[in-house]
């Protein structure tokens, strides 16, 4: 009686086979919940996708602390016109009550309660409006509505009829709507009901933006992708496998195990979001929830999946061919085990080096599909051979011969035309790679929250609308800082403690407004909202006590009505005793920037600061000035002073002009009228005793220009020299740039530091690991230059056609290198077998051809085109991932398939050592399926083989053969011939005689023969 396998042997009275089928079913129990948990979790929020320690998260955070969150939501839809506000009215009173719904309260932990409402704050336009005409702004309606258009007020339709501009509503969320995305999510929902089912605005009118609904429209989009191209996929992948198989219950087994995967992997998010509140005390988790980029994770497990499932099948079919159907699973699991469980390795340490990142969809994408590709291992040497042992497919001797026949006439012809001119295939492909490695300095990212959706979608239509009929819609936040030693009261004297020049809040608004129009004479800005903008205009009087009198009264008005102005106007809120006992005073201008128009956001905020920084560097340098006439005893109000500008000013040296002049350095004081003396610098050129006298009986020479000051130090003009001031203290006027801009544009900058670390890292590892797999360093870097192919080619053509790498793109490098890793051992594995068995390096390369090379390509269609279609989705990550996963699948079956194989028939071949001693598995699959039957060394007496070297022996039983045989040979009888190999072969087919070359080729043309 033959001895039980060991599935079907017994361990505590149950067969191995069902308790490895028990304990997988009960780990797939959880995957249902996990998964659903996961989707639940969707949340995406550009603004938290950089570490708290950057310091545009520092600025964001400080800012949100300071003004609360812009969480709002702006509306409009055709119709809704300054003419026209009924429904605009109602929308806002109806909105002003709504209170938090039930689901909402019970999200946040709280009791429903009608003081409870889900907006903060609602707003119009022509409530705006209203409030600019009353008192105290007491604006012309015309100034009123210039102030509020490209922000609450578009352009007119006619021109001239103010009554046809749209306007909008801006809804503001309550912290409890803040709490999570799903409760940004109701509120979202909740107003479009309200919109349209009680004011009875039609859907298709109604247009929003703003960061809530962008959140919210990607969360959509993202789960709608999700399920409908999941689906899809899952489809193409089931008729791609039964092609490949013929077979319906080989092809659900493929489809199972890449599903189960790919739900491990999204459960895997929520239990270790889990993990992290529960064992970790974190009050939130931080990488257990999923996001939009997350949504393409499984999509990567259900390829591997996949792949795995085809090689593993593939295994199994060989050893039921040799051996019959006992033992069949065991023995492929055998052969299976290195291949399979390396490949999955070196392509879970590729995308685990995503993990590094500091860009979190990034790190999370890495860290999950990772443990995902994991357990797409564990599932695979679970389900798959307790399957295929108490179900196995049927075996036809149709299956077995087409199986046995592995490539098609065509496939071996091409094989052996590589083989054959491996030299010229392995110089063109890496020129190719040179070739195109010099378009990879060319690479540069961009990302755009807008731009994570397709043209089409609903969201970018609204944004398109909203910006055709009202203004842009992305917020660019500048905070100026105004220290307590340059603030004062109307009636104290500006230079009172000699150090800094102190201004009313009325001076400190007019800085803001100055700010505010450099900001708004950049291009991509529409309008710029500031305090000053629902002030009263400028008032200019000669007279100066008029001036004083007017200033008087404004700046009461402001202080009176902070409140009111407390969105562009706070107090600083700070931790430190001396900053809350005299806080800062934080004056905000927020730019309106086009969300849909080609804008580079970096160059955008470099561009902000040139335009900002040199207005606040004038009011720097006028507190500068007031400090050194303070230590000469003198005083900037009633000074006489020579201001040296360059001979071709700026509209910078015209403000600090400006700035002295409103500190009344041309007012009366003591009996003398001060003056202002603006000299250009040509007059230094030709400085004669006159010029010099009258220079130097002036109070002061000040220039901001460094070479200006240089040329008055040579010519011995004592001067003060404001263009060497120190970097800005908290003691100066300070300008914070934040929002998301900057957040988006630090990474963008970090996606390509992120790829370049991922790739370097995960090279480097899986370098090292194919050395100690292959025991050889010039075999593991030989290993990894077709691994390496697709990524040079694919990234170097991005940089060539000056195509942009978002996020989508940038995650498929180290998913490419992953997948051609997997097809490289595989193919390795089976040649060092056949180098093992005793074969040449051409005739091992072209059994690894006969043995992996359909399976590679049928893991390459079936992953490629199961991935080609979310090519279609609207959702563009996942769009670019599938086009892109595609593309770099071909790329990588071209090196696995052309490149590797020259190289291993070349002279890289001979740094491949044999490995271990062929096992008889391994072995009886070689006998039967190879040109060349393979047995153990057979010695000849009269030509003894040197020790360590093995011998093939070639032999056909085929009566066909066997005349062939005597045609060649003068040999009566059919005897073995013994092949010896040297150890170390220069070239394919050198070692054999003319005699025998002839016999293989009569031999291998009698095999087509047959299987034809």
């Amino acid at each position: 009686m033959d001895k039980p396998t060991f599935l079907d042997r017994r361990t505590f009275g149950i067969t191995n086979y069902l308790a490895i089928a028990m304990v997988a079913m009960l780990v797939i129990a959880f995957i249902p919940r996990g998964t659903r948990k996961a989707l639940e979790s969707n949340t995406n929020n550009a603004e938290d996708w950089l570490p708290k320690s950057y310091n545009e998260s520092v600025e964001l955070d400080w800012f949100r602390k300071q003004f609360g969150s812009e969480a709002f939501v702006i509306m409009s839809w055709e119709g809704c016109t300054l003419g026209n506000t009924d429904q605009l009215e109602t929308l806002a009173r109806k909105l002003r009550v709504e209170p938090l719904t039930p689901a909402m309260a019970k999200a946040v932990g709280l009791t429903p309660h009608a003081d409870r409402r889900i907006f903060a704050r609602v707003v119009t336009g022509p409530e705006m409006l209203e409030d600019l005409v009353r008192p105290p702004t007491r604006l012309e309606p015309s100034q009123a509505i210039e102030r509020m258009t490209g922000a609450f007020v578009g352009p007119p339709a006619v021109e001239g009829d103010d009554g046809t501009r749209t306007t909008c509503l801006m809804a503001y969320l309550g912290q409890p709507a803040l709490k999570n995305n799903r409760t940004m999510r109701m509120a979202v929902e909740r107003v479009v009901e309200i919109a349209t089912e009680e004011v009875g605005i039609p859907r298709a009118d109604l247009h929003m933006g703003g960061p809530p609904v962008d959140n919210v429209s990607i969360d959509i989009e993202g789960e709608r992708t999700l399920a409908k191209l999941a689906g899809l996929s899952g489809l193409v992948g089931m008729v791609l496998a039964y092609a490949c198989f013929r077979s319906v219950r080989l092809t659900a087994l493929v489809l199972v195990v890449g599903i189960f995967s790919a739900g491990a992997s999204l459960a895997m998010v929520f239990y270790f979001g889990a993990f992290e509140v529960l064992l970790l005390g974190s009050d939130e988790p931080r990488l257990g929830k999923l996001d939009a980029i997350l949504m393409s994770m499984p999509a990567v497990v259900y390829v591997l999946g996949l792949s795995g499932a085809i090689h593993m099948i593939n295994y199994y079919r060989d050893a039921e061919d040799v051996g019959g159907r006992r033992g069949a699973v065991e023995r492929a699991v055998k052969m299976a085990l290195m291949p399979c469980g390396l490949a999955a390795f070196t392509t879970a340490i590729g995308l685990a080096s995503l993990a590094t990142s500091d860009i979190l969809p990034i790190e999370k994408f890495g860290v999950f599909s990772a443990i995902g590709v994991m357990l797409s291992l564990i599932l695979l040497f679970t389900i798959v051979p307790v399957v295929l042992h108490r179900y196995p497919p049927p075996a036809t001797s149709k299956s077995v011969q087409s199986h046995s026949a592995s490539l098609p006439k065509w496939a071996r012809s091409s094989a052996e035309w590589i083989c054959q001119n491996h030299a010229w295939v392995s110089c063109g492909a890496v020129a190719i790679m040179v070739l195109f490695a010099l378009g990879l300095p060319r690479i540069h990212s961009s990302v755009k929250l807008i731009e994570l959706l397709h043209e089409d979608s609903t969201l970018v239509q609204d944004y398109s609308w909203l910006e055709q009929h009202l203004g842009n819609l992305v917020p660019m936040e500048v905070v100026v800082a105004v220290p307590p030693e340059m603030r004062r009261e109307v009636n104290e004297h500006p230079e009172a403690s000699g150090k800094h020049y102190a201004m009313t809040t009325i001076e400190r608004m007019a800085m803001i407004r100055r700010v505010a129009e450099r900001m708004e004479a950049l291009g991509p800005v529409s309008r710029t909202l500031n305090a000053s903008t629902f002030a009263p205009g400028e008032y200019d009087s000669e007279s100066l006590s008029n001036r004083r009198t007017h200033d008087y009264i404004v700046s009461q008005a402001i202080d009176d009505n902070r409140e009111a102005l407390r969105e562009f106007l706070r107090w600083e809120k700070s931790d430190d005793k001396v900053s809350i006992d005299r806080p800062r005073e934080l004056w905000r201008a927020t730019a309106r920037v086009a969300a849909l128009a080609d804008v580079d956001y970096g160059q955008f905020v470099d561009e902000l600061r040139v335009n900002i920084e040199p207005v606040l560097a004038a009011y720097r340098g006028r507190s500068q000035l007031v400090a050194a006439l303070a230590a000469a005893e003198k005083q900037l109000e009633g000074a006489r002073l020579v201001l040296l500008v360059p001979t071709e000013f700026t509209s910078n040296d015209v403000l600090f002009a400006d700035l002295l002049r409103e500190a009344g350095i041309e007012n009366p004081v003591g009996g003398r009228r001060g003056k202002l003396h603006v000299v250009p610098a040509e007059t230094l050129d030709n400085v004669t005793d006159r010029v010099r006298q009258q220079l130097t009986s002036q109070d002061a020479i000040v220039t901001c220009c460094g070479d200006i000051a240089t040329k008055l130090t040579a010519l011995e003009l004592p001067h003060i020299n404001l263009s060497n001031s120190s970097a800005p203290s908290k003691a100066d006027v300070i300008a914070s740039y934040t929002g998301v801009m900057p957040v988006v544009y630090k990474t963008q900058r970090q996606l390509i530091v992120s790829l370049q670390e991922s790739l370097v890292m995960s090279t480097v590892l899986i370098s090292i690991v194919l050395m100690v797999l292959f025991r050889g360093l010039g075999a593991g870097l030989a290993a990894m230059i077709p691994n390496l192919f697709p990524l040079v080619v694919i990234f170097g053509a991005l940089g060539w056609l000056n195509v942009s790498v978002d996020i989508g793109i940038m995650m498929t490098a180290s998913v490419a290198l992953g997948v051609a890793v997997d097809d490289t051992i595989h193919f390795v594995s089976w040649f060092r077998r056949g180098i093992t068995a005793g074969m040449s390096r051409y005739d091992a390369v072209m059994e690894a051809y006969e043995r992996c090379g359909t399976a590679m390509v049928q893991t390459t269609l079936v992953a490629g085109l199961g991935l080609a279609v979310f090519a279609v989705s609207t959702f563009t990550p996942t769009q670019q991932f599938g086009y892109m996963m595609v593309i770099i699948l071909v790329a990588a079956l071209v090196g696995d398939l052309i490149l590797l194989p020259a190289l291993l028939i070349g002279p890289v071949g001979a740094w491949f050592p044999a490995g271990r001693p062929v096992s008889e598995e391994v072995r009886e699959v070689l006998v039967a399926t190879s040109g060349a039957a393979i047995k153990p060394v057979v010695l000849a007496a009269e030509a003894p083989i040197e020790e360590g070297q093995p011998a093939m022996v070639v032999e056909t039983s085929s009566a066909d053969a066997l005349s062939s045989l005597e045609q060649v040979s003068s040999v009566e009888q059919p005897k073995p011939e013994v092949r010896r190999p040297e150890p170390t072969i220069p070239a394919p087919h050198t070692e054999l005689s003319p005699a025998s070359l002839a016999l293989r080729e009569k031999l291998r043309r009698f095999r087509r023969d047959q299987q034809a």
